[in-house]
């Protein structure tokens, strides 16, 4: 009786440590970063939309837009980079800031 109690426990136990959530840690290469942690969480985004192509002729086409609920203003960033010896240099940036609740951007 007493050994099968003390394995009831133990098992209860062992579920109890299995079981038990754990602090989810942060990715080391983000960790210097103090935009990782404080990025937006698309709440008030109701459709996001982005393409992007590269023509026949070599040009980039991008497009974007947002429709977006219980805001004032939308704002679209985008940004054309290019990977070159071994890291990302940005070749040009759009944005545009629209009152109400759409906003959209296309460039080629």
């Amino acid at each position: 009786m007493k050994k099968g109690l003390i394995l009831v426990l133990l098992v209860f136990l062992l579920v109890g440590i299995v079981t038990m959530p754990v602090k989810a840690l942060i990715d080391s290469r983000l960790a210097g970063n103090e935009n990782a942690l404080n990025q937006e969480r698309f709440t008030y985004i109701s459709v996001f939309y982005n393409e992007f192509n590269i023509t026949d002729q070599g040009k980039a086409e991008l497009t974007s837009s947002i429709d977006a609920r219980n805001v004032d203003e939308c704002k679209i960033s985008m940004y054309l980079q290019k990977y070159q010896n071994g890291r990302w240099t940005m070749i040009k940036h759009w944005s545009s800031t629209e009152n109400g609740t759409f906003c959209g951007l296309g460039e080629i």
